[in-house]
């Protein structure tokens, strides 16, 4: 299994990018999100998960862990495929997402993500019990935006110090916003 990427961005697709890794191309599916904190020719690190079916294989990328871990989870979900995960995580952040499956409530979770009734009981019903794991992701907020920025080209330690003076309530993609926004002046 491919877990990480590193290379250069080769090219910005409307469904993912094209990543130059020492002269091989790789294809990789990925999030809006993801895609717009990416700039062409830029140098990454991105996290992936391969899909392998009989007749193909296909790569999806993630730029944070969070956004990885909510679409691992999400495959859990009978009749979730990767291709819906990825859908679901282009219409709410990871925050969100967990906030409509804690809420127990379909009509929340759907309201969030644009999905039908049964696919939102579904996905609650499957994954409410996984609250353990669940909890972990607002944990890592701060490290992923690290690391991020960190990916982006920032120095560990201007990363660091730019982080800890944001709120702590963010999502690693707030923090992300706000970090860049401090490091742009």
């Amino acid at each position: 299994m491919i877990a990480k990427l590193k290379g250069k961005v080769e090219e910005i697709t409307p469904n993912g990018l094209l990543i130059d890794v020492h002269g091989v191309v790789y294809k990789v599916s990925s999030t809006e999100y993801t895609r717009s904190m990416i700039k062409l020719d830029q140098d990454i690190s991105i996290l992936t998960y391969q899909d392998i079916k009989e007749t193909s294989s296909t790569l999806y990328g993630f730029l944070y862990s969070d956004e990885k871990e909510i679409f691992e989870l999400l495959l859990l979900v009978n009749g979730v495929g990767p291709k819906s995960a990825l859908s679901i995580l282009n219409t709410s952040n990871p925050k969100t997402i967990l906030e409509g499956i804690g809420s127990h409530d379909p009509e929340h979770f759907r309201k969030l993500t644009g999905i039908g009734k049964k696919s939102a009981e579904k996905i609650i019903v499957a994954l409410k019990d996984k609250v353990d794991a669940i909890e972990t992701f607002s944990n890592n907020d701060r490290q992923d935006a690290i690391e991020a920025l960190v990916s982006l080209g920032y120095s560990d330690r201007q990363a660091r110090e730019t982080v800890k003076d944001i709120a702590k309530d963010l999502s690693s993609e707030q923090i992300i916003k706000e970090a860049l926004k401090k490091l742009a002046k």
